[in-house]
């Protein structure tokens, strides 16, 4: 099922009763989000979006936990300028959908991504809509990233830092267990039994 970590590759099948539905969020720095998806859908499931929203009081701050307001509201905060529904259908270039199979089997399989720019590091969360509808049905894939740096390319922007002091603290933790370890046998202060398998004894 789906996992929230540092490193966010979302993959997961779903069927969701609702008509708008949640899925995950990520802080982008200023010029190098990135977002890339997969989704795949029955054609006669037709048709989901994508929604993106930021952080914004008048955007996600007005929708989240807001069950007082239906679907097309929710979608009604997004700015149309901004690009931020994709609507998977082949209609949408952007979308990058294309129907598979045949007859009853069909498909809409849609590959495409994202880029997001800001004048600040920001908050974006993705939503999946179908208002009017009977509820979401899919498979999805989808890849968030700050750029291409080992270090910051896998890790939203407000947990930068979080592999560099992981990795200290490893290498710390570790000169302090192999010193422990040689003086212990240096100065005979193992147990009786360690120190029968000790080449320094």
């Amino acid at each position: 099922m789906v996992g929230f970590d540092p490193k966010l590759d979302l993959n997961n099948g779903a069927s969701f009763f609702q008509d708008w539905v949640f899925l995950t969020r990520f802080c982008f720095l200023t010029e190098f989000g990135r977002l890339d998806f997969r989704f795949r859908y029955p054609k006669s499931r037709c048709c989901q979006n994508i929604l993106l929203y930021f952080d914004d009081s008048s955007q996600w701050p007005a929708v989240y936990k807001s069950p007082e307001k239906n679907c097309y509201q929710k979608e009604a905060v997004l700015r149309p300028e901004n690009n931020q529904v994709i609507n998977l259908t082949t209609r949408y270039t952007w979308s990058g959908c294309m129907v598979e199979g045949e007859g009853d089997q069909q498909a809409l399989s849609c590959v495409g991504g994202r880029s997001f720019r800001s004048v600040r590091e920001r908050w974006w969360y993705i939503a999946l809509s179908k208002c009017g509808g009977d509820g979401l049905q899919l498979e999805y894939e989808m890849k968030l990233t700050n750029g291409q740096s080992f270090w910051t390319q896998h890790f939203s922007a407000d947990e930068f830092g979080i592999l560099e002091t992981d990795i200290t603290f490893l290498v710390i933790f570790s000169m302090v267990f192999l010193l422990s370890c040689y003086f212990a046998c240096k100065y005979g202060l193992f147990h009786l039994i360690l120190a029968l398998f000790s080449p320094l004894s």
